[in-house]
């Protein structure tokens, strides 16, 4: 435990703080692909959405087909016997959508452990998530689990990613759904000067058993950056959002917050950009496009 540990903290102490540098938008996301093709022959009723339990069991046999993952999920660390609260794959639900004759299930698939959250009482410990967006969809021709952000959740991964939400909105022949992921810089393992906290809203555009599109916004950014020479830094995006089958429309603004170290409680701000993004579906194309 100790070895691997030691190793685990030399990795995170050792990252850079990122700066502001999130994007507010980003198009054309490539999902991981994952088939599954051992859900073809399920019967219909094991996915009966009046019934809440067929997405918890849905859930379990998705981790144990989806095992492989666990390996970039366990970098640097011992076997799972010897290393007592080292990571595993861990489903969390959030929604199940009907998209034509598909039924799609929303959630997150995490890298979860609980190394430095160990509790000296018999209270549970909560475990530390490493989420990305899973969408699950059990087709008449195909079943495949989609991640993103595409790149595998690791232990490694800076702080915490937690999906909070999902949502959806029919349209005409398709379906907008939309999940909200969580990060956070925090770690239980270490400290650090500075600190980064946003949330990233993954909208997946479906059409039956296919996933036709995938773009993010992030309307929250925050980024405090300490500073003893110049003062303390923080720097804010908030924004509006709202999200219909037809047209999605984020205003927003970037605050930026300067600390001084001579006078105690003086701050100068200023907002540094705001802008508008806004998205409407196209029907010809089957996809949203961006109008300004």
């Amino acid at each position: 435990m100790r070895r691997s540990l030691a190793t685990l903290l030399l990795m995170l102490t050792a990252m850079p703080a990122r700066a502001f540098d999130q994007p507010v938008f980003v198009d054309s996301l490539v999902p991981q692909k994952i088939p599954v093709h051992s859900f073809r022959n399920l019967s219909r009723q094991d996915f009966d959405y009046e019934h809440s339990d067929s997405l918890t069991g849905l859930a379990l046999r998705i981790v144990e087909e989806l095992s492989q993952l666990e390996g970039p999920c366990r970098t640097n660390l011992l076997m799972k016997e010897e290393e007592p609260g080292s990571p595993w794959l861990m489903w969390r639900g959030f929604a199940r959508i009907q998209a034509a004759d598909t039924p799609w299930y929303a959630g997150g698939l995490s890298c979860a452990d609980v190394l430095c959250r160990y509790s000296d009482t018999e209270s549970p410990v909560e475990p530390l998530l490493h989420d990305r967006v899973a969408l699950v969809g059990i087709g008449p021709q195909r079943t495949c689990v989609y991640l993103l952000p595409p790149e595998p959740a690791t232990i490694g991964d800076h702080g915490s990613a937690a999906v909070a939400s999902a949502g959806a909105n029919p349209g005409k022949g398709y379906v907008v759904i939309q999940v909200l992921r969580v990060v956070d810089s925090e770690h239980p393992c270490y400290d650090g000067g500075d600190h980064v906290s946003y949330d990233e809203r993954y909208f997946m555009v479906l059409r039956g058993d296919s996933l036709v599109q995938s773009f993010k916004l992030v309307p929250r950014h925050e980024w405090y950056s300490h500073d003893d020479a110049d003062g303390d830094l923080d720097t804010k995006r908030t924004a509006s959002l709202s999200v219909s089958a037809t047209l999605i429309r984020m205003a927003y603004q970037v605050e930026e917050t300067q600390h001084s170290t001579d006078v105690p409680d003086k701050t100068r701000t200023r907002i540094t950009q705001r802008g508008v993004i806004e998205l409407a579906y196209d029907e010809r194309s089957g996809r949203f496009r961006r109008r300004r």
